[in-house]
């Protein structure tokens, strides 16, 4: 139970920590300046709408360039309800 909840929790900030941080220096990606990013393609399924989202961070430190995708839940369909989240919003709380 206990151990397992805090084995979930850790592994969840060490893959958010990868991201956000050069690869190369290990510097913080300033997001206003060092992170672009478009998506790539969206998709409706079970009751969820989800977008792919793909990363271009420029390391201002070592001028490391970092490219990833990640996949964000931007709609959930609930009978005749929708509730939506800012893409926007989710993408700069992930950095």
């Amino acid at each position: 139970g206990y151990i397992t909840y805090s084995l979930i929790i850790t592994l969840f900030f060490l893959y958010k920590e990868k991201r956000i941080h050069c690869k190369k220096c290990k510097s913080k990606f300033d997001y206003d300046n060092d992170v672009e990013w478009e998506v790539v393609s969206s998709d409706v399924n079970n009751n969820r709408e989800t977008v792919i989202v793909e990363f271009v961070c420029h390391c201002n430190s070592c001028g490391n360039v970092q490219q990833f995708r990640k996949t964000f839940t931007t709609a959930f369909v609930n009978g005749n309800s929708v509730k939506s989240h800012n893409l926007e919003k989710m993408i700069k709380d992930f950095f």
